[in-house]
């Protein structure tokens, strides 16, 4: 029997799903790596630039910490 492949997980293009504390959901789709998209999402709130993500507008106009690494 050959060896199964190894989940690609988050190095492929996907559907994701990103929960903030207050207990709302984003889903997000990228053509590109969820991984990539993902460090784009934490940029975004880290450079407080609301305009470029959903997720950052959120967090921004709420005052909510949103912990991409543990979704």
């Amino acid at each position: 029997m050959p060896p199964t492949k190894a989940a690609p997980g988050l190095r492929t293009p996907g559907v994701y799903k990103i929960q903030c504390e207050c207990d709302k959901v984003y889903i997000g789709q990228s053509g590109r790596s969820i991984q990539l998209r993902i460090k784009e999402h934490e940029r975004h709130i880290r450079l407080v630039q609301p305009d470029k993500s959903a997720v950052a507008e959120h967090s921004y106009n709420h005052d909510h910490i949103i912990r991409l690494q543990d979704n």
